[in-house]
């Protein structure tokens, strides 16, 4: 039986232990799977793909040091790059539209079933896209029906960043404390799964700016109330 050599790079110790013994204990048609070694990081991901060379890689994108992407693309520059599917805990259209951008063979969620995981990783070492048509599709749709999973002061924030105005510039702007720009600055950056501003104006670009109001008195005056990732009510 042919072998096909992984390797799994992802931060969590109980993550990378279950999709080894998964992929260790199953196999899939004429092929079962050995898991060669494993990372904690990107640049140990990086590292083990060009020691390794693996049949396939399975990458998370929310990794200390060099994230999921920047892996992704660095592995797609080699003469004879290895299959690579993403995983990720982020649902929604635009981690998937990333990772097809980058040239991913694969997309899966952590919280899929394990048969969707064998599924997923056998389709791309046949070369079969596997999660990325249905985020493009839903991208079409979603962008059709809901411009984007952020708030309109969210999305309006995202635009003045793009503008290049301050957080206290913006605070100004929109009657609000210069820490509650910040706060909704983080909450933008997470629910998008990006980390600079360089990452916000692809998102931007690549989604039509999502329908940003550019004007603060297009922005819809109910209240609105969010609890960021420390625990801080921004309004």
């Amino acid at each position: 039986m042919d072998r096909k050599r992984v390797v799994i790079v992802d931060d969590h110790d109980m993550i990378r232990l279950g999709v080894r013994v998964l992929l260790e204990n199953h196999r899939h048609g004429s092929f079962g799977f050995d898991v060669v070694m494993e990372a904690v990081d990107g640049q140990q991901g990086w590292q083990a793909v060009q020691r390794c060379q693996p049949d396939l890689v399975l990458l998370d994108i929310d990794l200390p040091g060099l994230d999921g992407y920047e892996v992704l693309r660095r592995i797609k520059r080699l003469p004879a790059p290895p299959k690579v599917v993403m995983f990720s805990m982020h649902r929604g259209v635009l981690p998937v539209r990333r990772a097809h951008t980058a040239q991913a063979d694969g997309f899966l969620y952590k919280t899929d079933p394990p048969e969707r995981l064998i599924e997923g990783v056998a389709c791309a070492l046949h070369g079969r896209a596997w999660g990325l048509r249905l985020g493009s599709d839903q991208l079409t749709t979603t962008h059709a029906s809901r411009p984007c999973v952020l708030t309109l002061r969210e999305r309006c924030i995202a635009e003045n960043l793009m503008h290049g105005h301050t957080n206290k510039a913006i605070a100004r702007a929109l009657c609000l404390s210069p820490k509650t720009v910040s706060a909704h600055k983080r909450n933008i950056f997470r629910k998008l799964a990006i980390s600079n501003l360089i990452e916000l104006a692809d998102c931007l670009r690549d989604t039509d700016s999502f329908g940003l109001p550019r004007d603060p008195m297009e922005m819809d005056i109910e209240a609105e109330t969010e609890v960021d990732v420390e625990g801080e009510i921004v309004a």
